[in-house]
């Protein structure tokens, strides 16, 4: 049974609910000298609390998706790296059943298609499961000559893509804003940005490690460029997330301004963080470090062309983090922001905003303006740090 199946869940209800009750039948029937029957005892009550918590922790994680699989939550699986003579031929393939996936695909009208596909690139020698959502006008005949403009989207560490497709549903945000007129048509990418779970590689080069940042920034755009009718121009891609996702997303194109135009930060801080979960990710160079925080970026080098919006409650820690970003914003890039006054740190704040991300998203991609328009927050707030 996998982690997140229903049969799972089923199991672990069931459990939990038939602990206590073969507990009382039992609790007089235990046999032996008092010190056993204690024991014995005590063995009941333990087993009941823990399938009562096994129960609570499946429900927290199908809620929120923190593990997608036993190996995930186990640490036993992660995304491999390719040998040299094996990486072209694992790219073809890969391409080959992008391609073909797209021509099986018979979405129904008004609907979109979402794509499991792999992405087998050259370029980091890594691999990692992608979903892809094709909206509607792209198996259009009148749109049979155009290039789509993309989202790369992230969740935040450890993360689940499937999130995107189910709690917070970008397909059918991304659906409804252009039927209203809102935003133009485009694709999203959904990936998982921890790599090596259950590490959090901060989607950094690792030093000697694996290099996620080529990968997520570099690899994806140009192995989907060769199967999808994406736009090849800058403007015409974008990259999104939430929490370790948006800081990802804000890093990576401030380092790759040659590749994408815009970017999306929901729930994000902006400090590169080294502590139990990433290890040793830098080798020790604080330059390194300093090169992988954002809001060291703007402080100390050259801004690059980039539009950015910055989503965030002000109930949250990174609130005073973000409006120090907000802040530190000088041409040639541009900054803004949406702040919810009452909210935390989950899937209902960032529902919250989604649309009008959408809308912003297309507007930098060169799109209809949508009558929302983010409200940019200025106000000197010392720095905070990622819950």
């Amino acid at each position: 049974m996998g982690l997140t199946s229903r049969a799972f869940t089923i199991f672990c209800v069931v459990a939990a609910i038939a602990a206590p009750a073969a507990t009382m039948l039992l609790w007089a029937r235990v046999k032996g000298p008092a010190v056993v029957r204690g024991l014995q005892r005590l063995g009941l009550i333990v087993v009941c609390q823990l399938l009562a918590i096994a129960l609570v922790g499946t429900a927290v994680n199908n809620s929120f998706y923190f593990y997608s699989s036993w190996g995930d939550l186990l640490g036993t699986s992660h995304v491999g790296a390719l040998s040299s003579h094996d990486i072209l031929p694992a790219r073809r393939r890969a391409e080959a059943k992008i391609i073909a996936s797209v021509r099986r695909a018979h979405p129904s009208p008004g609907h979109g298609v979402v794509l499991s596909q792999t992405i087998h690139p050259a370029g980091s020698g890594l691999n990692a499961p992608v979903l892809v959502y094709l909206p509607p006008q792209y198996f259009q005949p009148r749109y049979a000559h155009t290039r789509f403009p993309v989202t790369i989207i992230m969740p935040g560490y450890p993360g689940n893509p499937k999130m995107y497709v189910t709690r917070l549903n970008i397909p059918k945000i991304m659906t409804d804003e252009v039927t209203a007129g809102r935003a133009r048509p485009s694709i999203a990418v959904i990936v998982k940005e921890t790599i090596l779970p259950p590490r959090d590689t901060e989607c950094a080069n690792v030093v000697h490690g694996p290099a996620v940042e080529t990968f997520l920034a570099r690899d994806i755009r140009s192995q989907l460029s060769r199967t999808l009718r994406t736009r090849t121009d800058r403007l015409g891609w974008a990259m999104m997330g939430d929490s370790t996702g948006g800081f990802c997303a804000v890093k990576m194109v401030m380092q790759n301004p040659q590749l994408y135009g815009s970017a999306v930060g929901l729930s994000g801080y902006y400090t590169a963080l080294l502590d139990n979960t990433t290890g040793s990710l830098y080798g020790g160079s604080r330059q390194l470090l300093d090169e992988n925080s954002p809001l060291w970026r703007l402080q100390h080098l050259p801004t690059p062309p980039v539009s950015v919006l910055l989503t965030i409650s002000k109930q949250e820690r990174t609130y005073p983090q973000t409006v120090a970003f907000v802040n530190a914003v000088t041409p040639p890039m541009r900054v803004s922001s949406i702040v919810v006054p009452v909210g935390g740190h989950n899937t209902r704040t960032w529902n919250a905003v989604l649309p009008r991300t959408v809308d912003w998203l297309s507007r930098q991609f060169g799109g209809s303006v949508g009558s929302a328009t983010p409200r940019v927050t200025r106000a000197p707030l010392a720095a905070g740090r990622r819950p």
